[in-house]
């Protein structure tokens, strides 16, 4: 659609863009891909204690993770996409700058993507379909008005929706589970670190990365959001997506 509507040249500058996605997506799909037959196994023994505490567990630091990738990656979407590609491609930066909160929603949502795959076959498959059709019809009338924006809009909007439906499905047919308790501390972390990275958001991309990252611990750390069981649950966490 892009390079029918648009042509080669932005067809380029959003592959480059999209390229943060390709590298960003590999983390949550191990991270699916190594709770799959867990979450089976406790569905087939019918433990849905356990499985509502993975998913709190898991999506817990999913969106620790995920919102400062966002805010960060927003903020220092120039300096991303002229690493990545090069400075010629630095037209895609304002589709970047958008198109980075569709990995960020994929790790909050990959945790119930993996139970709804194993256990909700049928409205996964319903759910992505629909969602293609969203996709096309959201290209086909933004593409022409706001350009490779408007992919990365619907990219977005595609990966909210999958969550949505997946994480309501979740809640309504298998387990509650607690998510909003979980989101306001990561939430309130990204928003300092992206006011403390806003100023030195030009510097050479190592300084704004690692101030972004220290005040962003720092923060989480004030705000109590670790806890003694972390560090063993983190072993357990990295090791399954490595």
């Amino acid at each position: 659609l892009i390079t029918r509507i648009l042509g080669y040249t932005q067809t380029g500058f959003y592959t480059a863009a999209y390229k943060f996605f390709d590298l960003l997506a590999f983390f949550p799909a191990a991270v699916s891909h190594s709770i799959y037959p867990v979450f089976t196994a406790m569905m087939a023994r019918k433990d849905i204690g356990g499985v509502r505490e993975m998913i709190e567990k898991y999506m817990r630091f999913m969106l620790a993770i995920a919102l400062p990738i966002g805010v960060g990656g927003s903020l220092l979407s120039r300096q991303i996409i002229t690493l990545l590609a090069g400075p010629q491609y630095a037209p895609a930066a304002p589709a970047l700058a958008i198109l980075v909160w569709a990995p960020a929603f994929l790790f909050v949502y990959i945790v119930a993507n993996a139970l709804v795959i194993s256990q909700l076959t049928k409205f996964a498959v319903a759910i992505t379909g629909t969602n293609v059709l969203v996709n096309i019809i959201g290209n086909i009338i933004l593409l022409p008005r706001i350009g490779i924006r408007g992919a990365a809009i619907m990219t977005v909007a595609s990966e909210a929706i999958q969550g949505a439906f997946y994480l309501y499905f979740i809640y309504s047919r298998i387990t509650k589970f607690r998510l909003w308790s979980q989101f306001w501390q990561p939430a309130m972390a990204s928003i300092m670190m992206g006011l403390v990275v806003w100023p030195v958001r030009t510097l050479f991309l190592p300084i704004p990365v690692i101030t972004g990252v220290v005040a962003y611990v720092v923060v989480l750390y004030a705000l109590r959001f670790f806890q003694r069981e972390d560090l063993v649950f983190l072993k357990t966490f990295i090791g399954k997506a490595v």
